[in-house]
């Protein structure tokens, strides 16, 4: 899955794992193309049996274009979707100016009721 405009981009592969209790690994990378006093971060969102979660918001850190996180998504119950949101935030207020997200990803298979 990824999302992008002109001034940074965002990319995660998740591996589904057999019968969609858990994604893992889910690895992030995010790109930061243009030096403008914003910050980008990316996080994963999923749908399932234990609703609509939003996990953790990941950051470039400083100084950095690129930053690559490899996790893991453990809900709980069966996850029916994914995807991420990319937000690019103002770094002197902390203001999230822009958010994009990618097309949603069904899981490969449907064994909610196993």
């Amino acid at each position: 899955m990824s999302a992008t405009d002109f001034s940074f981009s965002g990319r995660e592969d998740i591996g589904w794992r057999l019968r969609s209790y858990s994604l893992d690994p889910v690895k992030i990378t995010i790109h930061d193309t243009a030096p403008d006093g914003y910050a980008i971060g990316a996080r994963l969102v999923t749908n399932g049996d234990n609703g609509h979660i939003v996990w953790r918001l990941r950051t470039i850190p400083s100084g950095q274009e690129t930053a690559t996180w490899t996790t893991y998504a453990t809900p709980g119950g069966y996850i029916s979707n994914a995807y991420i949101e990319v937000r690019k935030i103002k770094v002197s207020t902390g203001v999230i100016s822009y958010c994009q997200s990618s097309s949603v990803m069904s899981a490969p298979f449907d064994d909610s009721s196993a």
